[in-house]
């Protein structure tokens, strides 16, 4: 029980560092540190690549660094995993049209 109780406990301290870095990397990103926020939105990804927010993010951080085909194929990864995810269409848009 105790093994099982330490799994849940480490999964869960996973989820608050990958969280901790996506913030990290929005504040970044807003202050226009993009290359930084791309590290922390990557560390975010590398736990949770499936999670459509942390892949936005990252997604951001490249679009803005104008690493176009990377940034859509951020957007790309992270409207697989939520269609409905309500910025990352309008960004994939922005990204395969930028130049």
């Amino acid at each position: 029980a105790m093994l099982k109780e330490g799994g849940r406990e480490r999964a869960a301290v996973a989820v608050i560092v990958a969280d901790a870095h996506y913030e990290r990397s929005r504040a970044l990103l807003a202050m226009d540190r993009a290359a930084d926020a791309l590290v922390s939105a990557e560390a975010a990804c590398a736990a949770f690549p499936e999670n459509a927010n942390f892949q936005t993010g990252r997604g951001s951080a490249l679009l803005q660094l104008k690493r176009y085909a990377d940034a859509a194929a951020a957007f790309q990864t992270a409207l697989v995993a939520d269609p409905d995810h309500p910025l990352a269409p309008k960004l994939l848009d922005l990204a395969l049209n930028a130049r």
